[in-house]
């Protein structure tokens, strides 16, 4: 089956069009993995969609929290490869003396954008097993949505692990469903800053940042 979260609302055969905004509201705004879920779809929709498209392509296989608090999650594919999701707190929030919420906890998300990898860096067991093949889109957005379901919270920056052959272009259509900016036909803003994505180039091993 075809993996929804791969498409932008523009790229989806359904009519009539608003209905498009309405599961995008589910999967990207209550983080549904079933379309029966979606309480004001139809229940003909819902089954031309069951038959059509899967929304959650992960199935999480281990989650581990360190003393620190580094969350790690190992994910399994729909083709039986695993990739590994990383979640880091970067700074705690603030409370008043009321108790107050004054900022949110914030935290950036480590996600794989490839099964294996070809840069070979000696201390990333991501590598060892060499470069098998590139993520889906789905398989990236994926990521980061089991992480917000998980916790709420903001996002910082996303560094993508395994980037050997990954060109700024391919990037750029992997996180496009993530970033919300207007034009984009995302109706839930996950982050509300500029998304940073690192790559490593193969030949060199030299780190490259793009903004978005």
């Amino acid at each position: 089956m075809k993996q929804i979260l791969s498409y932008l609302m523009e790229e989806l055969d359904i009519e009539p069009k608003f209905r498009k905004k309405q599961i995008f509201d589910w999967i990207y705004g209550k983080y549904v993995e079933s379309f029966d879920e979606m309480k004001n779809i139809p229940k003909e929709l819902k089954e031309k969609l069951k038959k059509e498209f899967v929304i959650n392509p992960l199935k999480t296989i281990k989650h581990e929290i360190a003393t620190d608090g580094t969350e790690k999650f190992l994910f399994l594919l729909e083709d039986g490869h695993t990739i590994e999701t990383v979640l880091l707190k970067m700074k705690n929030g603030q409370t008043d003396e009321n108790g107050n919420i004054i900022s949110e906890d914030k935290y950036t998300v480590c996600v794989s954008c490839q099964v294996g990898c070809k840069v070979g860096c000696s201390f990333c067991l991501t590598a060892k097993g060499g470069f098998i093949r590139n993520l889906t889109p789905a398989e990236i957005v994926a990521q980061v949505l089991e992480m917000k379901k998980i916790k709420n919270f903001e996002l910082q920056p996303i560094p993508q692990k395994g980037k050997g052959s990954i060109h700024y272009k391919r990037d750029f259509e992997k996180i496009r469903h993530l970033l919300g900016k207007e034009g984009w036909n995302v109706p839930i803003p996950i982050f509300k800053k500029r998304v940073k994505v690192w790559r490593e180039e193969n030949e060199n091993k030299d780190k490259k940042q793009r903004n978005f």
